[in-house]
């Protein structure tokens, strides 16, 4: 994927020839700082190892300086890092789009490398009809939000952005493990508050944008997993493995708990296909159930009661 060296400005990814295409072009951002991009890709990418889809994916991670979802999965081959940069003459050296055709390509786009990503974007022309009918079907934003009053205006900005382009959809995450004491997003139903809150509201519903919750770990445990994770090297699976975890049980048996709420989370999105290949077993990429989800939220949607847990 990206790197940042010298290239002519005619150098254009889209006039390279490619044999397939991307599948699902998936970005994790959220535009502010601490929302939990990193933390959700990382549990994304656990949950497709859990899942035996590896063969399915790439995943670049595109934080210059804390490169935490890189440096979890650095041993798997299907682990890279991006590199955006605001100079026009540099052009990504095999970019996202042709550089590992995958069914599945992961971005991890931290807030700092926001306005480079743009400038990348419309450089290249990643949002533009004539590239993605030539380099990927469908790219799904996973705008990742605390609740906070500038999150929640910048996924009203990103909403207004891209409304034009029916093939990039939305899902927007709701982290309660960010939002402070709150046990749901309840405030961000009173529409008739605030202007942000009630431009939330009308484009969630206009544009039938699906809302999921990042399951909440105690700051504790949080913190536990992520220095065994950072300092140990040790891997999700052996954090819940009797004998392997430096969790205490309980809160071992509390992280389980957590990763399951994961798995169902990500299986509301997810769906994988097995089949057998001599003598083994393979799994595949079904599809992205973006349509199924939109359709089982429609209730919600209308009652305006998508933020409540």
């Amino acid at each position: 994927m990206p790197t940042v060296k010298q290239q002519q400005p005619s150098d254009n990814p889209s006039s390279k020839q490619i044999s397939e295409i991307i599948k699902y072009l998936i970005i994790i951002g959220g535009e502010k700082g601490g929302v939990g991009k990193s933390f959700l890709t990382r549990y994304l990418l656990s949950f497709l190892i859990r899942e035996s889809a590896e063969s399915e994916i790439v995943c670049y991670d595109a934080d210059p300086s804390v490169d935490d979802v890189y440096q979890l999965f650095s041993d798997k081959p299907w682990m890279e890092k991006a590199f955006f940069t605001l100079d026009k003459y540099r052009v990504q050296e095999g970019s996202i789009i042709v550089s590992k055709i995958k069914p599945m390509v992961i971005v991890n786009l931290p807030s700092n490398v926001r306005k480079n990503f743009d400038n990348f974007c419309e450089q290249n022309k990643l949002f533009e009809e004539e590239l993605q009918q030539e380099t990927y079907e469908t790219c799904y934003f996973f705008f990742v939000s605390d609740g906070s009053y500038q999150s929640v205006k910048l996924f009203v900005e990103h909403l207004e952005r891209y409304k034009d382009k029916p093939f990039l959809k939305t899902v927007l995450f709701l982290n309660a493990g960010q939002n402070g004491n709150s046990y749901d997003f309840s405030y961000l139903g009173n529409k008739n508050d605030f202007d942000v809150l009630s431009n939330l509201a009308n484009q969630i519903k206009t544009y039938k944008v699906p809302v999921l919750t990042i399951p909440e770990l105690p700051p504790l445990i949080r913190f536990k997993v992520d220095a065994l994770l950072s300092e140990k090297g040790l891997k999700f699976h052996q954090l819940i493995t009797k004998g392997e975890s430096e969790l205490i049980t309980l809160e071992r048996l509390h992280f389980q708990g957590h990763l399951t709420k994961f798995d169902n989370l990500f299986k509301e999105l997810f769906e994988f296909k097995k089949t057998q290949e001599n003598n083994r077993e393979i799994i595949n990429l079904e599809k992205i159930k973006y349509d199924d989800l939109v359709k089982n939220q429609e209730t919600l949607r209308n009652q305006e009661r998508l933020f409540v847990a």
